[in-house]
């Protein structure tokens, strides 16, 4: 770990733990999820005991890499944007100066997948079919992982990774999976992304429903807005970083800048400082969406 990215990380969460501790109060999203004020935007409120029963802060990101195809060889298809390798190195550099602890990844190619690696080795990478879960080693272990299918283009099977985590600092296991959902670049796909947003929200729910339930984040680009969110939301359990509620039947999804790339959580996984708003600097055409979060008793 470079000295830099220690102090950055440091004064980062100095910053959070004190503006909790100052104005705690948690706002409840209508999946029973919470969402800590924001000090950046002027919230607050006075219930300071409830930050002591808040697992250590860990910052998630979901990313969109763009296909290294897409910029690679003689002819790219994205001739605007650099090779794979430079926009590699862009995101090292991205996810270094940002905190990122854990990330899901899509559109993560082979070739920028071994760049990362040897680019990032602080980072561990659990991967299936171009999509990836990361997480930095001096905080998390691997405790397992396995992958669900789900219908892509045309119909095709595809694989999602699904990682479970141990949390160093508490012992705290965290379940983390990476979605990339169809878009309608290839012809109408809505019906292929309800399916596998049904899928996903199901493999969420087997670790929810249970006498021991696990804390989840599912991180990814579901290239859907409302649709997605409001599905995913709609048993109550999973809640947006981003706000939004979904009460008594009645869902009203938030609204950020891209909106189609989420992270969502658990009820027992409480979210601050979301942000969508990184320039990505040509590294890829999706921004770098990042939320601080903290596992709740």
């Amino acid at each position: 770990m470079t000295t830099t990215r220690t102090t950055t990380r440091t004064a980062a969460w100095a910053f959070l733990l004190t503006s909790i501790v100052v104005s705690v109060a948690m706002v409840p999203s209508a999946a029973s999820g919470v969402v800590l004020p924001d000090p950046s935007r002027g919230e607050a409120s006075s219930t300071a005991a409830a930050a002591s029963h808040l697992g250590p802060p860990f910052k998630v990101a979901t990313y969109n890499s763009l296909f290294a195809s897409h910029t690679d060889g003689r002819n790219p298809r994205r001739a605007q944007f650099p090779h794979s390798t430079v926009r590699t190195r862009r995101t090292v550099k991205l996810f270094r100066r940002s905190g990122i602890d854990i990330a899901g990844l899509q559109e993560l190619e082979r070739s920028a997948r071994r760049k990362f690696r040897s680019l990032a080795p602080e980072y561990r990478i659990f991967d299936a079919s171009n999509k990836a879960v990361v997480w930095r080693m001096d905080d998390f272990t691997f405790i397992e992982g396995h992958t669900i299918r789900t219908r892509t283009y045309h119909g095709r099977l595809a694989r999602t990774p699904v990682v479970t985590l141990r949390q160093r600092a508490t012992g705290q296991h965290l379940v983390v999976m990476s979605v990339h959902n169809p878009a309608d670049v290839r012809g109408p796909a809505e019906a292929l992304r309800d399916e596998a947003t049904q899928q996903e929200l199901a493999e969420v729910l087997r670790y929810r429903h249970t006498a021991d339930p696990v804390p989840v984040v599912v991180l990814g680009d579901m290239n859907a807005r409302a649709t997605f969110f409001c599905a995913f939301t709609e048993s109550g359990d999973m809640h947006a970083a981003a706000g939004g509620s979904h009460v008594n039947g009645v869902c009203d999804a938030p609204s950020f800048n891209k909106g189609i790339d989420w992270i969502m959580g658990s009820s027992d996984v409480a979210f601050s400082r979301f942000k969508d708003a990184y320039s990505t600097r040509l590294a890829t055409d999706h921004p770098l969406i990042t939320a601080v979060a903290r596992i709740t008793p």
